[in-house]
């Protein structure tokens, strides 16, 4: 049984993610492709294959990412669902890596410590807030930055959506997240 987790995934201290997130014995799930599409959002060119005959998800720096539009949505509103673990290997530019990963509604969900050194990023977890954030190895990009000077816009990091409600907000001054980084050049 998988528990759903309200927190948000934090990202260099910039901009937070509610996502579908799940606890299963003690230990967060995130879907990969959230987390695939974030690390391109964050300027770490990511793409994404799955074989389905050979049971396998191949991950390649440099690769193109092909959105799908069910990215970075928090779209559960049930509080636990079924999660089968999943015999799928996970690959990283031709390495195979072990880690465990659960089938919950149709996704592939993994433990962000079991992706970060593969992928490229930092974890932390704050057990007083129970916030986790992940720092990507990215030489500095800053997505505010980014936006303002693509967009004409003037965020600050308050205009982030740190403390809205999960399902429904994360837009900011009428363009969300979402949107911008299907706008936005990944790679």
């Amino acid at each position: 049984l998988a528990i759903r987790n309200n927190s948000q995934l934090n990202v260099n201290d910039e901009w937070g993610y509610y996502l579908d997130v799940y606890t299963i014995q003690d230990s967060n799930y995130y879907p990969l492709r959230d987390i695939v599409c974030i690390m391109n959002g964050w300027n770490v060119t990511l793409g994404l294959e799955y074989n389905q005959a050979a049971n396998r998800i191949d991950i390649t720096s440099g690769g193109v990412y092909e959105i799908l539009g069910t990215e970075l949505y928090a779209n559960s509103s049930k509080s636990t669902a079924t999660a089968k673990q999943s015999s799928i290997q996970l690959y990283v530019d031709g390495n195979r890596v072990t880690c465990s990963a659960y089938e919950i509604n149709g996704s592939t969900y993994f433990k962000l410590r079991d992706l970060a050194d593969p992928i490229g990023f930092d974890v932390q977890y704050n057990s007083a807030t129970g916030q986790v954030a992940i720092y990507p190895h990215n030489n500095g990009f800053k997505l505010l930055d980014f936006m303002n000077e693509t967009y004409g816009m003037d965020l600050k990091p308050t205009d982030a959506p740190k403390n809205t409600t999960p399902q429904f907000d994360t837009t900011t001054k009428g363009l969300d997240i979402k949107t911008a980084l299907n706008q936005a050049t990944l790679n």
